[in-house]
């Protein structure tokens, strides 16, 4: 990552568990980049499960409060990934900084990348 990309997210407060200490910045070894959703009306369950999905693919941090779910929305979204295999336990639980406690599989990088292309 370029420096200059890095510290826009710092500023942006992306960077789990980093803080400005000193005059400079303090980050946590294997520190997650957060997810960033797009805030958009009506968000439904589908928007959610790709959200996860994408956030897994690329290994960025995700909880319900950066997908800007309710707790409802955020559980039955994650159940939907797990049930459609795009994403499964990770070996590493949630600490909120350097895991979300999942990560994608397989069937979930073909399904993002095949997304990404417009094929549905």
């Amino acid at each position: 990552m370029r420096p200059s990309e890095l510290r826009k997210l710092l500023k942006k407060g992306r960077v789990r568990g980093a803080r400005f200490v000193a005059g400079d910045w303090a980050i946590p070894e294997n520190a997650m980049i957060e997810y960033y959703t797009r805030q958009k009306m009506n968000r439904t369950i589908q928007d959610i499960v790709w959200d996860i999905t994408r956030a897994a693919n690329w290994s960025q941090y995700f909880d319900e409060e950066v997908l800007l779910a309710n707790k409802l929305q955020f559980s039955t979204a994650l159940g939907i990934a797990i049930d459609l295999k795009y994403i499964t336990r990770s070996e590493v639980v949630n600490d909120g900084v350097t895991s979300s406690g999942y990560v994608v599989t397989g069937k979930g990088m073909t399904a993002c990348e095949k997304r990404k292309k417009g094929i549905r």
